[in-house]
């Protein structure tokens, strides 16, 4: 990428809300946060609904494989690199409510905070973030 336009960027919050249990939207989320965290833009994942179970132990592990043959990151690497690069999870506690789960069934190896749709606007609003729902 062209230094100019990384001296261009506002580096604005980027916060993503990931609803959908399809791991491709789930990886191609993780591929766009790690990006935008890549040239120090703050990012904010919230997982609501299916999407939730993303982060749950193992979810991914056929996927991964099929993955893995095409020489692209698994999602666990993924959520590695997010988490090396201090994205900030966050669960809907709705979305933990419609899936049968709680914080408990979550993965251990992630800073996961318990969170609502409404803090997550207010904190969208307030440093001007840039939404997209996926």
């Amino acid at each position: 990428m062209p230094k100019t336009m990384l001296k261009n960027t506002k580096r604005k919050r980027l916060s993503v809300i990931l609803h959908s249990g399809d791991y491709d939207r789930i990886h191609y989320a993780f591929v766009i946060a790690a990006t935008a965290a890549a040239i120090n833009r703050p990012v904010t994942l919230l997982f609501t609904k299916s999407a939730v179970r993303a982060l749950t132990p193992d979810w991914a592990t056929k996927m991964d494989i099929a993955f893995s043959k095409t020489g692209m990151a698994k999602l666990s690497e993924m959520i590695n690199a997010c988490t090396e690069l201090a994205v900030s999870f966050k669960i809907c506690e709705l979305g933990l409510i419609s899936e049968g789960l709680g914080m408990k069934d979550l993965r251990t190896d992630v800073c996961l905070e318990p969170d609502g749709i409404t803090s997550f606007l207010i904190e969208a609003e307030n440093e001007m973030a840039q939404i997209l729902f996926v």
